[in-house]
């Protein structure tokens, strides 16, 4: 019995120890920890609804060098504008994305994404496109950490005649910044395909 005793405390003993061993490790590791809080996206007047302050922000992709990209839903007091894709370069958010134009409806509605980032910053997307209220498909475009290009096969043999349909896709962004797709090919106003 006295011997049964003495391999239960020696049990519980080595519990606890292995059990403080934890709870100092734990506690070292805890006090090393250093976390500092970013709130990301677009808060400013055309990404809030003005009745009640609602805004809404998605992060998408973050790189090793720390930046992200999102989206962020576009306001008009009360009205639902589309969404605005955005960066993070570490320290600022910008909007960025086609805007305008055949990338918006005539009432100012708009929508782009992001679609890849690189560690270098670089960033694709894509924009619908509009013909007053009718959607007429997708632009591509490219951010260099500066400025929004469209990029893609456009014009003569990718877009349609009858409706002015014009659709480009994004396939892979890779390190050095190049870039691979695909565009919707026409014949006039019959599809034929797509060109990589």
């Amino acid at each position: 019995m006295n011997k049964i005793k003495k391999t239960f405390y020696r049990q519980i003993e080595m519990a606890v120890t292995v059990f403080s061993f934890l709870m100092f490790s734990s506690g070292a590791s805890q006090a090393e920890t250093h976390f500092d809080i970013t709130t990301l996206g677009l808060t400013d007047s055309a990404h809030t609804r003005s009745s009640d302050g609602y805004q809404f922000n998605a992060a998408q992709q973050l790189n090793e060098a720390g930046q992200v990209t999102g989206y962020a839903r576009r306001y008009s007091g009360e009205i639902d504008m589309g969404f605005s894709a955005w960066f993070y370069d570490g320290s600022t958010t910008a909007e960025i994305g086609l805007t305008g134009g055949v990338h918006a409806m005539s009432n100012g509605f708009q929508k782009n994404f992001t679609n890849q980032l690189n560690d270098a910053g670089q960033v694709v997307g894509r924009a619908i496109r509009y013909n007053g209220a009718t959607e007429i498909g997708e632009s591509i475009w490219f951010y260099n950490g500066a400025t929004t290009s469209e990029i893609g096969l456009v014009g003569s043999g990718y877009i349609n005649s009858g409706n002015g349909l014009q659709s480009n896709s994004v396939v892979k962004l890779n390190q050095a910044g190049l870039v691979l797709g695909k565009a919707n090919r026409y014949d006039g106003a019959a599809y034929t395909g797509t060109t990589s």
